[in-house]
């Protein structure tokens, strides 16, 4: 059966359509249509849904539906939102440069390059420090040769002495110049040593595993490290990093040592990892106006993703969590008055479209879906 409305009836019509989907009326028998709306309600209706549809151009079919969903149980959360940075731990980052000064000789690495603790990065001209080594070599032998004078001539100083033929004077002498003898090999020895260490300082390598972030010097270039180590390159450790989020002043006092928060970056839009509160700075970090406190994160299982300082970070600090929750499509919310509502009280949780039943008015609150 089909009933049509002249024009003059629109309103009429109109007002019987909504009244029949709103009292959930038994359509079994046929279908209401209004050509000159475009609107029409047909097919059979049931006490769970309506089917209401607008029919395309030349065709007078139904092509779109209101749909139904079911309330399910999920995870809900509440958390503090922030913005931050990931930044390099201390001591994830080091500058590595020269303890003698010298020409660079070999510069094996450039930036982005990896390398693992005891690398060659850096390599100046040996030649001076092998001449200074030499030296102090010749220098330790003539010691240990005036050494051995010194024995003798207290030695034969003594025999001396025993048959009356030597004065005491010359037997003190003879045995001072040989406690100077053996001095002078200690001094040797020192100098040696401090030649051969600045000859291995000539050869530069790497503290720590990491990636290149920085290279100052170039091959050639003569550096001078008299009043201070000059810097060759910077070494970036990337697996220990964390994140220092801004979190507002009206949000800090919530925060605390231990808490558990998540956080994304914008290159891996598809993964969300795991952290957790080691720090609360508690100097403010004002930006214009606005006060804020940094909170340091640490995270691990970076699951084969790479990520490198400067990044930025969408934080989620996590105050609550609640199981099981009944929670239903967001859509499913009408609007009366200005305000949200359903079948029931709802409390929009946040922007990903779920909403949580509780029996009420709904009150819009900072949650979001776990």
């Amino acid at each position: 059966m089909q009933a049509n409305f002249p024009l003059r009836d629109q309103a009429f019509g109109a007002f019987a359509l909504i009244e029949a989907l709103i009292s959930n009326c038994d359509l079994r028998r046929g279908y209401v249509e209004k050509d000159h709306l475009g609107w029409c309600c047909r097919g059979r209706a049931d006490r769970r849904s309506h089917i209401l549809q607008r029919p395309e151009s030349g065709d007078t079919s139904p092509t779109a539906a209101v749909k139904t969903a079911r309330v399910v149980r999920e995870s809900l959360s509440r958390e503090v939102i922030a913005t931050g940075v990931i930044r390099p731990v201390v001591g994830a980052e080091i500058n590595v440069g020269s303890r003698v000064s010298g020409i660079v000789r070999n510069l094996p690495v450039k930036v982005g390059d990896t390398v693992e603790a005891g690398d060659l990065l850096v390599e100046l001209d040996p030649a001076p420090f092998e001449a200074i080594v030499a030296q102090g070599l010749a220098e330790l032998e003539l010691s240990k040769a005036e050494l051995a004078l010194a024995e003798s001539t207290l030695k034969r100083k003594q025999e001396l002495a025993e048959k009356g033929h030597s004065s005491t004077a010359d037997l003190e002498s003879a045995v001072r110049d040989l406690n100077v003898a053996r001095a002078q090999i200690g001094v040797k020895e020192a100098r040696l040593h401090s030649a051969r260490i600045d000859m291995a300082y000539s050869r530069i390598t790497a503290p720590i595993r990491g990636v290149i972030a920085d290279v100052t010097t170039r091959r050639g270039e003569t550096v001078a490290a008299s009043f201070a180590a000059p810097k060759f390159v910077s070494i970036v450790d990337l697996n220990q990093l964390e994140v220092q989020a801004f979190v507002d002043e009206t949000d800090i006092g919530r925060i605390y040592v231990g808490q558990p928060a998540r956080f994304e970056v914008d290159t891996y839009s598809d993964a969300s990892f795991e952290a957790t509160v080691t720090a609360i700075n508690p100097k403010a970090a004002m930006q214009g106006s606005v006060v804020n406190y940094v909170v340091v994160l640490s995270f691990t299982g970076q699951d084969g993703r790479v990520l490198r300082p400067e990044m930025t970070a969408h934080v989620r600090l996590r105050l609550d969590e609640r199981q099981g929750v009944l929670t239903a499509p967001r859509n499913a919310l009408r609007q009366e008055n200005a305000a949200s509502l359903c079948s029931s009280n709802a409390r929009v949780i946040g922007s990903n479209s779920r909403s949580e039943l509780a029996g009420g008015p709904i009150k819009r609150s900072r949650l979001s879906t776990a």
